[in-house]
Parts: C-alpha cells; structure tokens; sequence
C-alpha cells in the first residue's frame, strides 16, 4: 500500500522542466556532516515542552512520538542559528484530532500553505492514517500542489524516509 502511495506522489511530481529553487530547494549537498544533524536532533528530542504536554492530556489526542521525532529528522531539523522546535506538529495533529473528534466529521478538507517540507502537512496526515482512513483524499489534495512544484529530487528522499517506518510492498 505505501510503495503504491509512494508511486503515486512520484508520478504526480515528475515534471521534466528544471527548475533551480524547486529542484534544489534545500541545496545540492548538506551543509554539515549527519553526525551534527543528529546531534542537533538528540538534544531537541530531550527538551520538554509542559505547555504541550498539558494541552494534549487535556485533548487526550497524541501523536506517536517515535514517528513525530523520525519525521521532525527529516524535516526540521537543518543547520541554523536560532532554536529548532517543531512542537507545532503535535498541536496540529492534537487539535485536528479534537476538532474531527468533537464535530463528529467523517470528512475534511485542510488548505495547508508550508514551507515546501511538508512536516504540518504530514502531522495532519498522521492522523488520517491513525483513523484508518482512507489516503486517497490526502494524495488527491497533495497531487494538486505537486502539479505546480516539480520535487522530483525529493521522492528518493521520502521513499528513504518512509523505509523502516512502514513496510514497503
């Protein structure tokens, strides 16, 4: 099932133009060894953050925090002065979950405007997919920005990226 997902966003954003700022849109090579990207990972991992805590026991809706952190590696965590914190990911996933939850939908649409990496638009996913829901309608939406965005450099990336989370059919 994610090998044929996985397809289906490559196939959507193919796209034979080259375009410098969408092909490379994170450069052509890493900008530090991976030992400081992990480095950089492990000690944001071990912050605590009681403000969120308190927020998702009073939802009782958490994302998985395996996942969560695997995902924030690949899409947050970049070499910069300033703090990375990507909490907002586990009030997204919180707060979409009490929303559907509360209201009782069994459908929704999201218009979710990123920086190109995806990490919002994949917390909000999670969710979806933890409903057993179907995927159609996330790859539906998505293959509506992949069109305009050529990424064809980044399929390898999150088909890596997905390896190991999920088994690969």
């Amino acid at each position: 099932m994610i090998r044929g997902i996985l397809n289906k966003i490559a196939g959507f954003a193919s796209n034979s133009d080259v375009n410098p700022f969408h092909d490379y849109l994170f450069g052509k090579k890493p900008r530090a060894r991976k030992e400081e990207y992990l480095a950089i990972w492990e000690k944001v991992k071990r912050q605590s953050y009681p403000v969120i805590d308190q927020y998702e026991q009073k939802l009782r809706f958490y994302i998985d925090s395996e996942w969560f952190h695997k995902l924030a590696l690949h899409t947050q965590v970049v070499i910069k002065k300033s703090e990375i914190c990507y909490q907002h990911g586990r009030l997204l996933y919180a707060t979409l979950s009490n929303y559907v939850h509360q209201n009782g939908f069994s459908h929704i649409n999201i218009l979710e405007t990123g920086t190109a990496r995806g990490f919002s638009s994949l917390c909000m996913a999670k969710y979806v997919i933890d409903q057993n829901s179907s995927t159609d309608d996330v790859l539906t939406r998505g293959k509506l920005t992949a069109k305009e965005n050529s990424y064809p450099a980044q399929i390898p990336l999150w088909r890596t990226f997905m390896t190991g989370f999920v088994e690969l059919k």
